[in-house]
């Protein structure tokens, strides 16, 4: 099996197993990011994300959420190697939260912020 086929089966199982506890429940399935210090990224896996995008297009109660780290910016952090600091935590939960609001699982009450502030 190639890394998709490993990556979306191993999603399905897990959001099939939260859906059978309770199928109300919104899974949010965020995309891999490459392991980085600094602002230096390895891997690319911009591939990998999309391709297991459009697998799990179908899954209901699913969402996708998606984000790119700036490559200007120290995202990471130097004490534990390919951990987002602060900063790449923003992005993250600024993703989901982004994700949310599409689905219309969230209203878009919340005030956000500055994209920027952090950064």
């Amino acid at each position: 099996m190639d890394d998709v086929s490993v990556t979306v089966a191993s999603l399905r199982l897990m959001i099939q197993a939260i859906h059978a506890k309770n199928p109300k429940v919104v899974v949010v399935v965020m995309p891999k990011y490459p392991a980085a210090a600094g602002t230096r990224f390895g891997a690319d896996y911009s591939p990998l994300n999309e391709a297991v995008r459009a697998a799990l297009a179908d899954e209901p109660n699913t969402v996708l959420a998606n984000f790119e780290f700036p490559g200007d910016e120290d995202m990471f952090l130097f004490s534990k190697l390919g951990h987002p600091n602060c900063r790449g935590d923003r992005v993250m939960a600024s993703s989901v939260i982004e994700a949310l609001f599409d689905a219309r699982v969230l209203s878009r009450g919340l005030a956000m912020g500055k994209p920027g502030a952090c950064l």
